[in-house]
C-alpha cells in the first residue's frame, strides 16, 4: 500500500465444496481443469412468462432497496423458490397485486414507501391479505418488533441473518399456509347444499371475509348447472 495511493488486496478462494453454502453451488458441467464450482454473479430471477405458466415452486417476492442485498436474497432463494423482486414499499404493492406471491419478505426502512406501511395496505386489501410476510430490518429494539408485527406481518428478522435460518423460516410458514388451505377446503368443501353455513356469525379477519362471501356466492347460485369454477373465480 501507498499512502493516498492506492491498497492492494489479495482474496483467496478455496475449490472444496464444503467450504461454500448450498446456494452458491450451481449444477454445471465440470469445467476442462476438473473444477466444479461456479459463483454465479447474476440473480436467478424469474420472468414474467415464466411466473405465468405456472410450476410446483411457491413465488416469493423480495421488497428491498439494497440492491446488494436484494441480489444476496435472490441467490439465497432462487434454488427453491421463483423470484419477483420490488425497489420499495410502493413497488412491492404494484407487484403483490400483479403476481399474488406465496411470500412477501421485505425491508422496513425504504424510500417512497417503508415495509410497515406497505404491509398495512396489503393486509388490509382483500386480494393480498392472506400473504405471509417477513420483516428483514436492522431495527432490533423490542419496540420496532412489536410495530412491524402489530401490521400483521407473520416473523421478523434482524440483520445480519443466518440465510439457512431464514430458508427455514419460510418453509415452515408455507407449509403451514398449505394446512391452512386444506383446512378451508374440507371445512367449506361442496358436501351438499345445507353444509355452506359459517359456524360464527362474527367475522373479523379478510381470509374469512373472502370464505364467506365465497359461501353466499355459491348458495346463490348452487341450483344453476351452468354455474361452473370459472364463473364462482370471476364474482370472487
Amino acid at each position: 500500500s501507498e499512502a493516498c495511493r492506492f491498497t492492494c488486496f489479495t482474496l483467496q478462494l478455496p475449490l472444496n465444496r464444503d467450504s461454500f453454502t448450498h446456494y452458491t453451488i450451481r449444477n454445471v458441467p465440470a469445467a476442462p481443469n476438473g473444477s466444479y464450482i461456479r459463483i454465479d454473479t447474476a440473480p436467478a430471477v424469474v420472468n414474467t412468462n415464466d411466473i405465468a405458466s405456472g410450476g410446483d415452486n411457491p413465488l416469493i417476492l423480495i421488497v428491498e432497496d439494497n440492491s446488494d442485498l436484494r441480489h444476496f436474497l435472490t441467490l439465497a432463494l432462487s434454488p427453491f423458490y421463483k423470484i419477483v423482486e420490488a425497489v420499495n414499499g410502493k413497488d412491492g404493492i404494484k407487484k403483490a397485486y400483479e403476481f399474488i406471491p406465496d411470500l412477501i419478505i421485505s425491508d422496513i426502512i425504504m424510500p417512497e414507501m417503508d415495509g410497515v406501511e406497505m404491509v398495512q395496505v396489503l393486509k388490509n386489501e382483500l386480494s393480498t391479505s392472506h400473504i405471509p410476510v417477513i420483516l428483514l430490518t436492522s431495527l432490533a429494539s423490542a419496540d420496532n418488533k412489536l410495530k412491524g408485527l402489530a401490521t400483521g406481518a407473520d416473523d421478523y428478522i434482524t440483520k445480519p441473518f443466518n440465510e439457512d435460518i431464514l430458508l427455514l423460516k419460510i418453509s415452515n410458514i408455507i407449509r403451514q399456509r398449505n394446512r391452512l388451505q386444506h383446512f378451508f377446503a374440507s371445512k367449506y368443501g361442496l358436501q351438499s347444499e345445507r353444509e355452506f353455513q359459517l359456524k360464527d356469525p362474527v367475522i373479523e379477519r379478510m381470509d374469512e371475509v373472502f370464505i364467506e362471501k365465497m359461501v353466499s356466492v355459491i348458495e346463490a347460485h348452487i341450483d344453476h348447472p351452468e354455474f361452473t369454477n370459472e364463473l364462482l373465480a370471476e364474482k370472487l
